[in-house]
Order: structure tokens, then sequence, then C-alpha cells
């Protein structure tokens, strides 16, 4: 059975797709970081690219500077959405997809 390697680095599960997701996938991903989170007591799971740019140019210092860019960021959009806390956030700022232009209209 497929599965995407997840790495224990500090007290984070990091995680880089590099395959086309489809269901099953997607449901075995999700299995396996709630039973690494359960089983490591992880306090974060980093999920993309920049994660793995960052160990592989400059090992743990490289990965604690891409967490420390995301938690800037991080900061810098609650602020923007006026929101002061994580405690703060909720489904209402999160947006999936962003609606399909729609075809033959001109949008310059």
């Amino acid at each position: 059975m497929e599965r995407i390697p997840i790495l224990k680095m500090g007290n984070f599960l990091l995680v880089t797709i590099q395959v086309d997701m489809h269901d099953q996938l997607a449901m075995t991903l999700q299995e396996d970081l709630t039973s690494r989170i359960e089983k490591t007591g992880a306090k974060g799971v980093l999920i993309g690219r920049p994660v793995m740019w960052g160990l592989a140019a400059y090992g743990a210092e490289g990965v604690q500077g891409v967490v420390e860019m995301l938690q800037t960021e991080l900061a810098r959009y609650m602020c923007m959405c006026g929101r002061p806390s994580l405690a703060a956030v909720d489904a209402s700022l999160v947006r999936v997809h962003a609606p399909r232009p729609t075809a033959g209209r001109d949008h310059g």
C-alpha cells in the first residue's frame, strides 16, 4: 500500500506530498498522522515543500527558519483579520477554493 513519509524533527512532524493524492491515500495519511501525533506528542504538523527545502539546505536550523517564517506570517494574517489569538480563528476565515472564473468573461 502506498504511504506518504512522515518525518519527526523536534516537536514537529514533517510531511511533503510529491504524488497525486487520491481518496484512499488521503485517508491513510490522515490515519498515519493521527497515530504519529498520539505516539510522539508532536506540537504541530508541517505539510509542504518549504519545510523540506529548509531541511535539505540547512538541516534542523533550516526547518526552524521555515517554522519561524510561518509563525510570523500567521501572526501578520491574524492581525489583518482582527483575530488576536489562535482561539479567535474559526472556519469563517477559511476559504478552501476560490470561485472559478466564468468562461468568456473579460477579466481585464
